[in-house]
């Protein structure tokens, strides 16, 4: 049975956070892309900091999940499908592939996969 770990985490940690994420290195526009969607969960850490007026947080793996996502039951599917995240096919195709790879999906779709499955793929490296 997993351990249910609680984090606690600071308000003044977040600049030290935002840092972190600041200094990750990328190389392929997929990386450049999760480093982006890195940004938008980070973003809803903060927010939820000001939701709740507190300077510290002391929160269980599911709650992180589900405050990062902004779904309740942190379900990263649920999330991206909902309109969490992107929600267009261009902004999907832009944020994560090369032109070279844009010209493999036909009718927005590559074996089968579509721009949101790609995109639940990124939130998940994101996360």
């Amino acid at each position: 049975m997993e351990k249910d770990y609680i984090f606690k985490i600071k308000k003044n940690n977040l600049n030290e956070i935002k840092q972190k994420i600041d200094d990750l290195k990328t190389i392929s526009v997929f990386s450049k892309g999760v480093k982006k969607d890195i940004y938008l969960l980070f973003e809803n850490l903060v927010e939820y900091f000001n939701y709740k007026k507190s300077e510290e947080i002391n929160i269980n793996k599911k709650e992180i999940k589900s405050i990062l996502l902004n779904e309740p039951n942190g379900d990263v599917e649920i999330a991206v499908y909902g309109g969490n995240f992107l929600v267009y096919d261009e902004d999907i195709k832009n944020n994560y592939l090369t032109n070279t790879e844009k010209k493999q999906y036909i009718n927005y779709y590559k074996n089968g996969k579509s721009f949101l499955d790609l995109h639940v793929k990124a939130i998940k490296s994101a996360y």
